[in-house]
């Protein structure tokens, strides 16, 4: 098969997606969809719905009211695997512009404001190039904890989203440790150039944490089921992978702790049951704490 053949061949595989992504969620497709989306010609999209029909013969059937295609009963999703938290997502990203389709439906959809710090495009973009070179850099960063502006040599290693805030972890070389950044507390970036030291392992970013989360004891029964249904559990039970240098972010994002998030410290107030929701494991959890606090004092 050419380069041609393949790119082709994969165009039309994305199209097939989208018809089947409309008759999924949507309960509906026509032409002018395909049209309108892709930019391709009527023939196209003619040729495009004759194919899904031979794909998936049992999916599809043509409605003379609407003058639409429209799912058969016996509809079974074959090229996409539906996600409910994806499609949400997809509507709070861009729902004016699929009301504004001629013919298209979109539920209303709203979400409430997120105070996030403005992170500037250009400090993104210099510590995106000090990670892709391997680079060490300063930045100017205002901390909570310190009245004026700080200088911290740092590596930069990933990017973190937590509690609607982005932060990057690095290893700073003012702590001798890896810390977490708030992106949008970095006034600015100095390069300095390619690592020349050695650095320690980053043990808590590799440990993986198991939590295990159980329906709250102040609960009855049948609300019990309902919270299990919430979060996925079996037996009553769900399993959560979280870093464990992120251990802390998921304990307070959940109710599952009292107290600061201040960057010096780890120490927090574990709530073993928030009243809806409790840790099936929280010896397990106060010795990663623990962990996490000894290897932080100074």
């Amino acid at each position: 098969m050419t380069h041609h053949e393949n790119s082709s061949t994969l165009k039309q595989q994305e199209r097939l997606n989208f018809i089947e992504y409309r008759l999924y969620w949507d309960g509906e497709i026509s032409r002018n969809d395909l049209i309108e989306k892709f930019q391709i010609s009527p023939a196209q999209a003619t040729l495009d719905l004759k194919s899904y029909q031979e794909a998936a013969p049992k999916n599809i059937e043509y409605s003379v009211t609407s003058k639409r295609y429209i799912p058969k009963r016996s509809f079974k999703p074959k090229f996409i695997a539906p996600d409910a938290a994806e499609y949400l997502s997809s509507l709070l990203k861009a729902p004016t512009t699929r009301n504004s389709e001629k013919d298209s439906f979109s539920p209303t959809t709203e979400a409430l404001p997120i105070f996030i710090r403005r992170i500037e495009p250009s400090t993104l973009q210099a510590v995106v190039q000090a990670m892709k070179q391997s680079s060490v850099i300063k930045l100017d960063y205002q901390s909570p904890f310190r009245p004026a502006t700080g200088l911290r040599r740092v590596y930069p290693l990933a990017f973190v989203f937590v509690l609607g805030r982005w932060h990057l972890r690095a290893y700073c070389f003012e702590r001798k440790d890896f810390r977490s950044f708030v992106l949008g507390r970095i006034i600015k970036v100095h390069d300095v150039g390619e690592l020349t030291e050695s650095l320690p392992p980053d043990m808590h970013w590799a440990e993986i944490v198991e939590i295990l989360i159980k329906p709250s004891k102040s609960l009855t029964n049948e609300n019990r089921t309902i919270i299990e249904q919430d979060y996925h559990m079996t037996n009553g039970l769900a399993k959560i992978s979280v870093r464990r240098a992120l251990l802390k972010y998921f304990l307070f994002e959940n109710k599952f702790s009292k107290g600061s998030l201040s960057e010096p410290s780890h120490e927090l107030d574990l709530v073993e049951d928030n009243e809806v929701i409790a840790l099936e494991n929280p010896i397990q959890i106060k010795a990663e704490l623990k962990i996490l606090s000894d290897t932080r004092r100074e």
